[in-house]
C-alpha cells in the first residue's frame, strides 16, 4: 500500500492542530472581609497556586496555599478541589465544599467562566459557628506569565516520528526519479 506525501502532509497538519495537555501555574489569591457574628479572623487573606490548563480550565493539581484561618497553617495535605463550572478549593475534613462546625475547615468558591468570586465559609475546632464571606476586597486569577505553555511528550514524538517518516518518503521518491547509472 502506498501512501502519498500529500496524505502524510495532511495527517502532520492535522496533529500539529490538536491541542497537547498544558499544565500551567494558576496562583489565586483574595481577601474577604465582612463576615457576620464574632468571626475569629477577618479579613481572611491567602493564595493558592494550582495547575491548570488556563484560568478557566479545570484545575488539575494544587501545588502551594499560603492560608492561616485563627492560627491553623493549612497544608497541601488538608485540602482538595472540584471543578466544572464552579471551581471549589477546601478543607477535605467533611467535603471539599462543606464545612462543619467545630472543625478547623474552609472554602473558597469562584466562577470558572467569568473568574467572578462567589463566597468563602470557615469555621474553627475553638467555635461551632460558620463564617461566611462574600466581600471580596481582593481577587485575582492569574497565570504565571513566566511559565510558557510546554506540548506533552507524547506529541512532540508524534511529530518527530511524522517528519521522519515524511522524509523517508521523500528521499525514497526522489531516488526513483532520479536516473540511475549502470
Amino acid at each position: 500500500m502506498r501512501i502519498s506525501v500529500a496524505t502524510v502532509a495532511s495527517i502532520l497538519v492535522l496533529l500539529g492542530s490538536v491541542p497537547s495537555a498544558q499544565a500551567i501555574p494558576i496562583t489565586l489569591s483574595f481577601s474577604v472581609t465582612g463576615f457576620a457574628g464574632a468571626p475569629p479572623t477577618d479579613p481572611v487573606t491567602g493564595s493558592i497556586v494550582y495547575d491548570a490548563a488556563s484560568t478557566t480550565a479545570n484545575i488539575n493539581s494544587l501545588t502551594s496555599i499560603n492560608l492561616i484561618i485563627d492560627g491553623h497553617t493549612y497544608t497541601l495535605g488538608e485540602i482538595g478541589f472540584q471543578t466544572g463550572g464552579v471551581q471549589i478549593i477546601g478543607g477535605l475534613l467533611n467535603a471539599v465544599d462543606i464545612v462543619g462546625g467545630g472543625t478547623t475547615d474552609f472554602f473558597v468558591a469562584w466562577n470558572q467562566t467569568s473568574l467572578d468570586p462567589i463566597e468563602l465559609y470557615y469555621t474553627t475546632a475553638t467555635l461551632r459557628d460558620l463564617f461566611l464571606g462574600k466581600n471580596f476586597t481582593q481577587f485575582s486569577v492569574t497565570a504565571d506569565a513566566a511559565t510558557g505553555a510546554v506540548p506533552e511528550p507524547a506529541s512532540l514524538a508524534f511529530f518527530g516520528f511524522g517528519l521522519l517518516g515524511l522524509g523517508a518518503m521523500l528521499r525514497r521518491r526522489k531516488a526513483k526519479a532520479s536516473p540511475s547509472s549502470l
